[in-house]
């Protein structure tokens, strides 16, 4: 018997393929010529193209506008179709073209499309995590984004730091795989089935589909917070990312900044709300979801005033960041306990709206690093940045720009987003949330908080030593018009996402919706069961 080709699916993944196949692309060329500036040119196109082949998905399911999958997602073999990752796809777009922009020179010049072709690879990655409702589909999108990971981040740089930093990020990567897997085994032997979509029906019915294994399922979700912890550099899974950072280039930072804390967040948010649609699990999984927060926030921040190489600070940063998301995590996991409200939209809303100013401002800072470093050295000290303001004022301020949206000065982006996160955890209806629960949350938002403004500490003196300290020993950028371009183009990005708040607030709430309607199915089934 022939098996049949599902069309509909390899529509739906256009896009993925097409990044993939620019990827080969890209390895191929590279045995062939090493001309960079005109593969780098060709995988640019690409994703335009790409971003084209969204646009015409877009009007066939309302994805964008959210007019026929609003509340009802599309199946198709083991995809989803939802507003939700229509948006992220969107978003890893963006970051792909910034950062194809900032490595338009780094990376050796005889592995150029090497490197290139493993960033499309990556990009594939973070595109199918945004889209699967399988387990099995969901560990291999986040290996995808892993392992070219590793390829960059070896032949980034030749130097043994850069080896060194290399090789723990490889075991650690693979152990925290390992974990994460061990956790999608033992939820498949706790629910009974490997698609997310099923998982809510069967945890609705104690027992059901597993029997006594239905045990595990604690055990799976503390593997599974454990296993994405590693990729989002969350306390105590952390401690890689400072050496990492520190040894590696600007450029590479810059991606392990933003790359796997995208994948880490959707994945995070599609397994919690299907794979432990339970009350208990909830409970559970929103306590860790805080402490989480807690511990990454203020950890993050406190070393990131330590630092006097700029790399390390940005890891530090970048770990502190990790805890912010988990704010709208920890949110959405204790509201879909209690009662289904616009918090529970919100908390995921927020997380996502954060995200976009975080990787915005992120990859513009690490631009600017390319920019100043360029291919034969890097910029380590902060004394580096000195009277930059004067030597090269537009990159000046475009980093300055994306800095003080990470600190949350308005009406910059990251402002709004910590509002919203701050906000939505407040938001809980007395009725439905406990007081206990209520004044957790209440001082997870001052501590996020007084987080904000230590981290005004480190970021205003990157600012301060671009404006207010003599230039020293002047240096000439070498990094090309590719990260100057991406650098200010993040800080031009940063500025309208604050501009129009409104605007992108109204797309992250469509983006989150779907899950209101799986949420109060479930707790009503609980409640069925109750009575």
């Amino acid at each position: 018997m022939n098996p049949q080709v599902d069309w509909n699916t390899v529509w739906l993944l256009l896009p993925e393929l097409l990044l993939v196949l620019l990827a080969v692309w890209a390895y191929v060329a590279g045995a062939f010529s090493h001309y960079r500036n005109g593969s780098n040119a060709i995988l640019l196109a690409g994703l335009i193209l790409g971003g084209y082949l969204l646009t015409q998905q877009n009007p066939s399911h309302g994805l964008w506008d959210g007019t026929a999958v609003q509340g009802n997602p599309i199946f198709s073999g083991p995809l989803i179709v939802d507003p939700f990752g229509h948006t992220i796809r969107w978003l890893v777009l963006v970051v792909g073209g910034l950062m194809l922009l900032s490595m338009w020179r780094a990376g050796p010049e005889d592995l150029s499309t090497e490197y290139t072709g493993s960033l499309f690879l990556i990009l594939a990655g973070l595109m199918i995590v945004t889209r699967t409702d399988e387990l099995v589909l969901l560990f291999l999108g986040l290996e995808l984004v892993s392992i070219p990971t590793y390829i960059m981040l070896f032949i980034g740089r030749q130097r043994t730091a850069a080896h060194e930093a290399t090789t723990k990020y490889f075991y650690l990567g693979i152990l925290s795989s390992g974990l994460l897997l061990y956790g999608f085994a033992l939820l498949y032997g706790a629910t009974g089935t490997m698609q997310l979509r099923e998982m809510p029906d069967v945890l609705a019915i104690s027992g059901a589909g597993g029997g006594t294994l239905i045990r595990l399922a604690p055990a799976a979700l503390v593997l599974v917070i454990a296993g994405l912890g590693f990729k989002m550099a969350a306390v105590p899974f952390h401690f890689y990312a400072p050496d990492v950072y520190e040894g590696t280039t600007a450029a590479n930072a810059g991606l392990l900044s933003v790359a796997p804390k995208i994948a880490g967040l959707i994945a995070l948010v599609r397994i919690m709300l299907a794979g432990f649609m339970k009350p208990d699990l909830l409970e559970l999984g929103w306590q860790m979801a805080l402490a989480l927060a807690l511990m990454t926030m203020t950890l993050g921040n406190v070393m990131a005033l330590l630092q006097n190489n700029v790399r390390r600070m940005m890891a530090y940063s970048a770990i502190s960041h990790a805890g912010y998301l988990f704010i709208g995590v920890a949110v959405a996991l204790a509201v879909a306990s209690g009662e289904v409200s616009s918090a529970n939209v919100g908390g995921i809303s927020a997380a996502l709206f954060y995200l976009v100013a975080y990787a915005l401002a992120t990859l513009g800072i690490f631009a600017t690093f390319v920019y100043l470093a360029g291919a034969d050295r890097e910029l380590d000290h902060i004394d580096e940045l000195a009277g930059l303001s004067k030597s090269r004022p537009m990159i000046a301020l475009s980093m300055t720009i994306c800095l003080l949206s990470l600190t949350g000065v308005p009406p910059l982006a990251g402002f709004w987003g910590k509002l919203e996160l701050f906000f939505c955890a407040l938001c809980f209806d007395p009725k439905t949330v406990d007081i206990a629960t209520r004044n957790w949350f209440g001082v997870l938002v001052i501590v996020g908080a007084m987080n904000a403004a230590i981290s005004a500490g480190y970021y205003l003196r990157l600012v301060g030593v671009m404006y207010f300290r003599p230039a020293g020993k002047s240096v000439q950028p070498t990094g090309g018009s590719g990260p100057m371009i991406a650098a200010i183009a993040s800080a031009v990005l940063v500025i309208a996402i604050g501009m129009m708040p409104a605007w992108f607030f109204e797309r992250t709430n469509r983006a989150a919706e779907p899950w209101q309607p799986i949420v109060a199915t479930t707790i009503s089934n609980h409640a069925s069961e109750a009575r």
